[in-house]
């Protein structure tokens, strides 16, 4: 299923890239591509947050008796789900998740608007993009926002599930994808389709994490912001964004060595 999962997942960028090169003047391609930073940017910030709030949630279910206990090398632990912890944990990864989601939304205006103004001011149809780079950014915002579900699901043992879905949900977006540019549909309906996809990815993920654990996530407030599983995670959080950015740093520079 992992194979699966990243095989769909790269079959969009390796059909659609060839297609928009052909179909779509300079400018129009510059647009999207600077619309696929935004993605990046999300994917940076979350590389902090996910495996974090992943792990947490996996100690908790299997007995984690203490957030106290996080980061002890001996961690008291029985094999039964810790559900009094867990409801913690699971507000407040939530409420994480929203706040993060809005931040990002901030940053994406904040950050590519005068690029963005730019390359739609060199364009015949400076409308229709203003809606595409809407549309697109919540559409990121969405598929931030549903992350939160992922570090819930694999945190339970449930990767199987997601990873599955995962694939079908690729390969619909990319096949959709591939018909809008190539009977030369503007960008606007690529960026609601990635739009559609993102609300379908919330729904299904949404509807997952009410189904596994026989339902126990049903019983929990959803958005409870908890002050200490908040600052137990912002160590590790903080070391896995600086690792990530360090990377990133890295490789972008050695493009112009």
């Amino acid at each position: 299923m992992t194979w699966g999962n990243m095989l769909s997942s790269s079959l969009k960028l390796l059909l659609l890239t060839p297609l928009i090169l052909v179909h779509y003047n300079i400018n129009e391609i510059a647009f999207w591509y600077l619309l696929l930073t935004i993605n990046s940017f999300a994917i940076v910030i979350d590389f902090g947050f996910y495996p974090t709030f992943s792990r947490l949630v996996s100690y908790v279910y299997h007995g984690l008796e203490s957030i106290n206990l996080i980061n002890s090398p001996k961690k008291n632990s029985t094999s039964d789900p810790n559900w009094l912890l867990m409801a913690r944990v699971y507000g407040t990864v939530n409420v994480t998740y929203l706040f993060l989601s809005f931040f990002i939304l901030v940053i994406v205006f904040g950050f590519t608007y005068l690029s963005i103004h730019d390359v739609i001011a060199r364009t015949d149809k400076p409308s229709e993009l203003w809606a595409a780079y809407i549309v697109y950014a919540f559409s990121v915002f969405i598929s931030f926002f549903s992350k939160k579900f992922y570090a819930v699901i694999v945190g339970t043992n449930n990767i199987v599930v997601i990873n599955r879905w995962d694939i079908v949900n690729n390969v619909a977006n990319a096949i959709t994808s591939i018909l809008i540019v190539y009977f030369e549909l503007s960008l606007f309906y690529l960026a609601l389709n990635q739009l559609l996809f993102s609300v379908l990815l919330v729904v299904r993920d949404f509807l997952l994490e009410r189904s596994i654990c026989s339902g126990k996530f049903k019983s929990f407030k959803f958005f409870s912001f908890d002050k200490e599983i908040f600052q137990a995670c912002w160590g590790p959080t903080w070391s896995n964004f600086l690792l990530c950015v360090n990377h990133l740093i890295f490789s972008i520079s050695g493009l112009f060595l």
